[in-house]
């Protein structure tokens, strides 16, 4: 699946355009990759499911206690640590405290951006 920015034909004020998103290809649910994994690979639906199961329940425990996954050529799995922050209700315009939080990111591999860019 890819992403694309496509600009609206609409001008907030000279000089700025708005942006959306377009996907291009179709979104796989969860049980259309388990079938993808069944086929590709000739195993067992129960065990294609099994294995993403465990891939994805390791990778949160991983990442909760604070680990990074660097997986080669598919991508690194880490954490953004979010600073507290002084922000502002925009219906209001009351000032509120946003506290500091951990931001999940996954970085993109080499392998896995050229397979998408074929």
């Amino acid at each position: 699946m890819l992403w694309t920015l496509k600009p609206l034909n609409v001008n907030l004020y000279p000089g700025h355009r708005i942006f959306y998103n377009v996907i291009i290809g179709k979104t796989m649910n969860k049980q259309e990759f388990i079938d993808h994994i069944a086929n590709q690979h000739g195993c067992t639906k129960k065990e294609a499911e099994k294995a993403i199961d465990m891939v994805t329940s390791s990778v949160i425990d991983a990442m909760e206690q604070g680990n990074e996954i660097s997986l080669v050529g598919f991508g690194n799995f880490g954490i953004n640590k979010i600073a507290a922050r002084r922000g502002h209700n925009p219906r209001t315009g009351l000032a509120l405290d946003i506290p500091a939080y951990n931001k999940p990111r996954f970085k993109v591999g080499k392998k896995l951006k050229d397979a998408c860019n074929k």
